[in-house]
This record gives structure tokens, sequence and C-alpha cells, in this order.
């Protein structure tokens, strides 16, 4: 009996052995640490001892593990080799590839999350990915940074030599000594030592991605376990030690010393401008006066050869040259300008029945008129007797918004005859016809631009007079259309033509999460497309009262499911126009809206697109956290086409991220475009913002999006946008749902 107990308790001992062995184990381990020079992320101080962001954390969680750490200084490429061959036991900052997933383990928690940018040597100018043609860019061997430039600058045929180099630091040196032009690193190294070495940050920002610490495959998991238990256990709380570790980092800046010698140089220098300023005073009072005389000689020439001696307006001569000057750069740059041929009606006329003085009196009076509101890029000529040319050169947009142009400055100087002209002899009320010419009528030829404004002229004469007459009949069918558009959505408005249509929104589980609102106009029998009068309504700023007409529909939509437990949780989508925003009654406006609906505002989401708000971003980021303030959920629309800053994109008071259709359509075929996808969903879970996919038209689309961990999708592959009656079944569903629990 005696023998059966002594044998229990020993196999009871040997298996509480065994399970203190891993622990005695992971308490005393001593951890091969690869260290490569990469400030402030990690680096060795000048004892040798671990330092920077990653080396802070280690030691930290090696004093909680009882570890011991050995540091090991290595080139970066030398380093991953050395893991990847089991000499290394730990390697922090390294971002996740393909390729390495394959050669390395990856801890579950990422350390720090960071992205990639261009430095520049302080004489260059580089704004986008494509100035990079023909540039020197330093890179570190092997790094992830070179391995993505290198593709891009691939994939858009750029000519750039890229400058591998073992230590970053050297790098940074060859673009101080104008080695080379620019450096791609890791954005924490580049603000880190941008005083030391001249660095000026870009706007070419790439590579978001998360930086683990990895051990060989082969190695026991514990230490990455472990360090994957404390960066979640820190992570949960803002005072714990990794944000105190960020902080403190972030606020240590190197700043190269300045020696006295540069100082007392300057000071030389300047005693010497101030001398040779004096100087330069003293030489120019002695011939100040003669340089007056023959300036003013210069200009009375120059008056007297370009200008107009009765209305001082540039003649013919000048006319011609600036036309000439125009057309070439319009040839050269791609765009498009237009020639305003202004003859006054039954001239001859008042000169043979009231003389030539009157015609004169006349003719001063007009060009008066048509002076007011001219752009600086602008030239309104007296062309010679009753005929006055105005040139617009750099039309801004498609050809419909160029029409619209070209209308209002026709409408603006046609006003100018509304009024009579007060002439010594009396009131005298005159028109003019208008005939308008092109810069693509006559490409590169300014006499027959002339010919052909001269032509639609003639036909505006024999139109009836004070008309406008276009050369190009396409464009003027084209203008006569956009007039009787505009004049229809302003009847429309009126007689309350336009209705909504929904699209719905859905979660993952196909639950119906809110709807989008869209318009549509039914003219007669004709459906017109959005694509159509949407235009005509920016330009014409009909889109401001039509905007808030949407507004008023979709927040009284909300109010009726409000009053509905099952539907009280929908929430409707509406798009916001550049006028919209810039109103600077907008935020007043969608207040009275909200109060006079009683609409939920948290059920109120406004959609606003990236070039939108970069037109003015300080004012569109006000207004924007006015509308938060009321509630309501602001939405990030065509997410990724508008070159997105994501120094911009974090202070923004932004709901929702949504993921542009062209991003969507070539998923299950496109590696990159998915690549570009799976990095906003990263985005918006690490800046917490929600993120939908819109455009989803396919099965492969939608079950790829779910693969990768989208949430919220939109598209005519779940639903059509439809009306409200259509929409019923789909909020039966939810009633029934709510009755069921």
């Amino acid at each position: 009996m005696a023998s059966k107990v002594f044998d229990s308790t020993l196999v009871a001992l040997c298996f509480l052995i065994l399970a203190w062995m891993p622990q005695a184990q992971a308490s005393h381990l001593t951890l091969r640490v690869g260290v490569y020079p990469n400030p402030p992320k990690i680096f060795q101080d000048e004892s040798g001892a671990l330092s920077g962001i990653l080396g802070d954390l280690l030691q930290q969680i090696a004093v909680e593990e009882h570890w011991r750490i050995e540091p090991i200084a290595c080139e970066w490429d030398d380093c991953l080799q050395a893991l990847i061959a089991g000499e290394l036991d730990l390697l922090p900052d390294v971002a996740s590839t393909p390729s390495r997933q394959n050669q390395m383990r990856f801890g579950q928690q990422s350390a720090l999350l960071s992205w990639s940018q261009v430095f520049r040597h302080q004489h260059l100018d580089l704004d986008s990915l494509l100035d990079l043609q023909g540039r020197r860019i330093a890179v570190l061997q092997s790094s992830v940074q070179w391995e993505v430039l290198r593709g891009l600058s691939n994939d858009f045929n750029l000519d750039v030599e890229f400058l591998p180099f073992m230590r970053l630091e050297e790098a940074a040196a060859a673009v101080a000594k104008g080695e080379a032009d620019a450096l791609a690193s890791n954005h924490f190294f580049g603000g880190y030592y941008a005083q030391v070495y001249d660095l000026y940050p870009t706007s070419i920002v790439f590579l978001p991605s998360r930086l683990y610490f990895v051990a060989p495959l082969t190695a026991d998991p514990l230490p990455l376990t472990r360090i994957d238990h404390w960066l979640e256990t820190w992570r949960k709380d803002q005072n714990s030690y990794y944000y105190q570790t960020l902080k403190k980092w972030q606020q240590l800046h190197l700043h190269p010393a300045v020696p006295t010698s540069f100082w007392l140089g300057v000071l030389f220098l300047l005693l010497i401008v101030i001398l040779a300023l004096f100087l330069i005073k003293h030489l120019r009072f002695k011939v100040q006066r003669s340089q007056q005389a023959l300036l003013a000689s210069d200009q009375e020439r120059t008056r007297l050869v370009f200008y107009d001696s009765l209305t001082q307006l540039p003649n013919r001569r000048l006319l011609l040259e600036r036309l000439q000057h125009s057309m070439l750069m319009a040839t050269r740059t791609q765009s498009n300008g237009v020639l305003i041929l202004i003859d006054i009606d039954n001239f001859h006329s008042l000169n043979d029945t009231l003389g030539h003085d009157l015609g004169d009196e006349l003719l001063v009076q007009i060009s008066r008129r048509l002076e007011s509101k001219l752009r600086a890029t602008d030239t309104l000529s007296r062309f010679g007797g009753d005929e006055f040319v105005l040139l617009i050169e750099l039309l801004e947009g498609d050809e419909a918004q160029q029409l619209h142009q070209v209308d209002r400055v026709l409408a603006h100087k046609l006003v100018q005859f509304q009024q009579a002209f007060q002439l010594s002899s009396g009131p005298y009320r005159a028109t003019a016809s208008c005939g308008v010419a092109f810069f693509k009528d006559a490409p590169g030829n300014p006499l027959e631009l002339l010919k052909c404004a001269e032509l639609a002229v003639y036909e505006a004469k024999q139109a009836g007079r004070h008309q406008v007459c276009y050369y190009n009949h396409r464009l003027q069918e084209q203008a006569h259309k956009r007039a009787e558009l505009e004049e229809g959505i302003r009847l429309a408005l009126e007689q309350q033509a336009f209705r909504l249509v929904y699209q719905p929104q859905f979660d993952q589980q196909g639950q119906l999460l809110g709807v989008e609102a869209l318009i549509r106009w039914q003219r007669g029998e004709e459906l017109v497309s959005p694509a159509e009068f949407i235009p005509i309504a920016e330009s014409s700023g009909l889109i401001v009262p039509l905007g808030y007409w949407i507004l008023t529909q979709a927040c009284q939509q909300l109010a009726s499911w409000a009053q509905q437990p099952a539907t009280a949780a929908l929430r409707i989508a509406v798009n916001i126009s550049a006028r919209q925003l810039q109103d600077a009654q907008f935020v007043d406006q969608v207040r009275h809206i909200l109060l006079a609906s009683s609409a939920p505002a948290q059920q109120l989401e406004l959609e606003l697109t990236e070039s939108l708000l970069l037109q003015d971003l300080p004012v569109s980021r006000s207004k924007m956290q006015q509308l938060r303030e009321l509630g309501i959920r602001i939405s990030l629309d065509d997410f990724g086409t508008g070159f997105s800053s994501l120094h911009q994109l974090v202070h923004l008071p932004l709901d929702q991220l949504k993921i542009d259709q062209s991003f969507v359509a070539p998923l299950g075929q496109d590696t990159k475009a998915a690549a570009v996808v799976q990095t906003i969903l990263d985005l918006g879970d690490n800046l917490s913002l929600e993120v939908i996919a819109e455009g989803v038209e396919t099965e492969v689309q939608y079950q790829t999006l779910l693969k990768m961990g989208c949430e919220q999708f939109q598209g005519y592959y779940l639903a059509r946008p439809m009306s409200l009656e259509a929409l019923e079944p789909l909020l039966q569903t939810l009633k029934i749902q709510d009755t069921d629990h």
C-alpha cells in the first residue's frame, strides 16, 4: 500500500516539474536581438543598450518577463539573413510582406503603425510620384521602400536611379551632400533627422504598414506570445508604458549645432551688404531723373503704337499680338480660349444723323461699361470703327463648363446696353450683336479666328440684331440645350418635379443598415440622367436650392422611420456638392432642416468627396466639426481617388470611408486593386472608422470583400436604387424581425 502511495506522489511531482520548466526557462531566457540603426524606432545608445521606441518597449517587456537581452549590431540586410538562419532570436521593426511571411515568424500584435515618405533636398521640388523622373533616390538596402518604389516607377515607366545604402544615416547624408536627390524612408526616421540632414518632407506618401517583432520560423513561439500579450495589454490603457514611450520619442528632435564662426560670417556679410546698399542708393539717386524721363518717353511711344487714342483700349495691333501668344500657349497646354466680337448695331446711322463727335462719345462710354469685371488675363480691344473684341484666355473645365463661363460673360456685357447712354445731345439707347469663336475653331490661326467671329456676328445681325451667335453650330446647339435644361431645373424646383430613390446599404449578414438618397428627374416622357443635369445645376448655382430640397426630403423620411422601432435605426446618406459646402449658410440651413423635420441627426449621413475638401481644407474641417456637433455622421466618398494625405485624414472629423467603385470593380482580377482595398480597410480599422464598399456588382467582388473583412456594402449585386414603395418589402422584413424579438 505504501508503495502505491509513493508511486502516485512521484508521478504528481514529475508533472509539477514539467509544468514549471517552461516558465522557468521563459523567466531566464537570453534573447539575441538584431539591432540596425534606425532612430527613433530602434538603435543602440552609447553604452550599447537597446534604445528608441521599439528598443524601450522590448527592454520593458524583458524586465517584466525576467529576460536577458543581448543586442547584436548588424546592417539591415545582414539582420534579415541572420534571423532567417537562426543566428538571431528576435528582430524588431519588420514590415509584413508575402515573402517574409514564408521566411520568418511574425507576432500577432503590430508594435507600430508607420508609413513611408519621400524627403527631398532643399533645392528640389517634388510634389508627386511623376516628379521622381530622372532623380536619384537613396534607399535602405533590401527595404520595403526600395521594393515598392521600384515597382511604382516601373508601373509608371519612370527612369529612377535607386542608390541602396546599408544604413539610413548614410542615405540621408548622401542627400545632404547632393549625391542623391531625395531619401525614401519611414516617416519616423525622416522626421527625426530632418533638421540634421536638411531634409524636407514631400507630399509623396505611400505604403502604410504595420511593424512587428519577428523570430525564426523554427524558434520557440513563447517570446512572441509574451510580446503580443504586453502590446495588447498596454494598448488598452492610454497611460500605459506604450503610450508614454511614443510620446517621449515624438517630442525628441535632433538639432544640429550652429558654430559661432557661422554667425560671425553672417555679421561680416551683413556689414558688406549695408555698405553696398548705401553706395547703390547714392548711384541710383544720380540716374533716377534721367531714367524717369526715358520711361515717360517710352510709355508715350508705346501708348501711341499699341493703344487706341479715343478709348485708351488696346488697338488691333496689340490684340493680334496677344491673340497669337494666347493661341500658341493654348496649343501647348491643351487648353481653350474664346474671342468675342462685339459690333454696335446701327452705329453708322448715329454718325450720319448726329455727327461723329456724338459717335465718339458713345464709343467711349461703351468701352467704360465693357471694361467692368474683366479678369487680369482678359483683353478688351477697340478693333476699329464700331467694333470691340474681347479675348478670354484659360477657360476651365469641359466644353459645357466653358460654354457656361462664356454665357455669363456675354450676359454681363449685354446687360450694359440695357441702360441708356447719356450723350451731350440727350439719352441714347444702343444695342450690340456678338459673335463668338473658340480657339479650337481655328487652331493656331489668329486671322482665321477673327474671320470666324465676324461670320458669327453677321449671322447674329441676320437673326435680328442684339443677338449672340456661335461660329461652331454644335457648340451653339449645346448652349441652347444647356439654357433649356437650366430653365427646366428652375421650373422643376418650383413644381416639385424631382423625386428621390434609395439604394440600400447592407452589413455582412445581409441586414439593412440604411440607404443612399439619389435624385431623379422625370421630364415629361424623358428620364433626364443626373450626369446630364447635375453639372448644369452646379455651374448655375441651382445645386444649392436643389441640395437643400434633397436634404429636406431625406430628413422628412428619417423622421417618419423614427416613429417605428423597427426602422428607427436606419440611416440615410446624402451627397453634398462643393457649391453647397461653400455656401456660408450651409450649417445653419442643415440645422434648420433638422429642427423643422424633427429628424434624428445621428441617422443623417453627409457624403463629401476628397477633392471637395481639399479646395479649402481649414474651412471644410470647421464646417464638418460643426455638423458633427449636431450629431450628423460624415462619410468621405470616393476614398482613394484624391491622393489622400494620411496627415490630413487623421485630423478630419470623419465617421466613415467609402471605397470608390473604381477599386471594387477589378477585384478578383487585379491584385493591385485588392491591395489598395485592403490598405483602406486597414486604415479604417486603425483610425476607428467604418468602411463601406460601393459599386459591388458581382458575386466575386462581394465574396472577395467579405474575405478581406469589409463589413458594409452597396451596389447593384445587392440592390438597385429604388422608390420608397419598392423599398417597403425590405422594411417589412425589419418589422417582422423586430416583432420576433
